[in-house]
């Protein structure tokens, strides 16, 4: 149920961004410049412990990249609760936690680290649930093969302040054919600008969804809500709508919202699910 499975991806790019200008000729690696920043991934869900904040370093072009060398353990990290600060610790799966902090709508958090003399420092408000006016199955003018009819769920729905929005789904058939989801994969992120003249937006998952579809499967839409910086990040860092992982892909122009010595992402989402048969 995260946003990325491959920030380790993200590390070498960086590395490779920030060290690297426009050349016209090959350089030893050992006579390019390098800076160290530290790599921020934080993600905080309404109504669950805040627990994935994630922290690593670049490393130098002529250095192996592993896990275990870009980690930072030792990191001062705070996050402030409309004000009200509390501690993140490191464990041994590679997060920083404070699990005694439950993400509420509408709060405001402010991220700090410091490390070997690196200050950083990122905002994220958490989402509030958002009104589903309807949910639906609609046919797909792209198919994979032309015998069968292909579906995709189709989410209409009420923007709430400037938040965005992306959709997942699972679906189970009772032809014994299932397909699932996670979280992280949602085709494309609308925002309260893409709404029609009644107010509201209609959500597709993209261009593929499920088969064959029969009356009594189910199928369980996942609207995720998203604080708006997430909308240049996503837009700037996947800009054909493919790659959804966090730090998959990342280029140097892409939009971050941490700021100091580091580039990352810290935003929180909401997820409002809606369960139904297939009629």
């Amino acid at each position: 149920m995260r946003i990325s499975r491959y920030i380790s991806c993200l590390i070498p790019i960086v590395a490779l961004a920030v060290c690297l200008a426009a050349c016209e000729t090959v350089s030893d690696p050992g006579d390019v410049p390098y800076r160290e920043r530290l790599v921020v991934r934080g993600e905080l869900q309404v109504g669950e412990k805040l627990w994935d904040v994630q922290i690593s370093r670049t490393l130098p072009l002529t250095e192996t990249y592993t896990k275990e060398k870009a980690a930072v353990t030792d990191a001062t990290v705070t996050v402030e609760e409309n004000g009200t600060p509390y501690a993140l610790h490191y464990d041994q799966t590679g997060h920083y936690s404070a699990p005694e902090l439950i993400i509420k709508s509408g709060a405001v958090y402010k991220l700090s680290i410091d490390w070997h003399g690196k200050h950083v420092t990122a905002t994220t408000t958490a989402p509030y649930p958002v009104p589903i006016a309807s949910v639906e199955l609609k046919e797909l003018a792209y198919k994979y093969d032309s015998t069968y009819k292909y579906f995709a769920p189709n989410v209409v729905f009420h923007p709430v302040g400037n938040q965005v929005y992306g959709l997942s789904f699972d679906y189970t058939s009772l032809n014994s054919f299932s397909q699932s989801f996670s979280l992280d994969d949602y085709s494309r992120i609308m925002r309260r600008s893409d709404t029609s003249a009644d107010g509201t937006i209609a959500l597709l998952y993209g261009s593929s969804g499920m088969g064959v579809v029969s009356a009594g499967d189910i199928v369980t839409v996942h609207l995720l809500s998203f604080d708006t910086p997430f909308y240049d990040y996503y837009t700037t860092d996947n800009p054909y709508g493919s790659g959804d992982d966090i730090f998959f892909s990342a280029g140097d122009n892409t939009r971050w919202n941490v700021q100091g010595d580091a580039v990352g992402i810290f935003i929180a989402r909401q997820v409002t699910d809606t369960t139904f048969n297939v009629r």
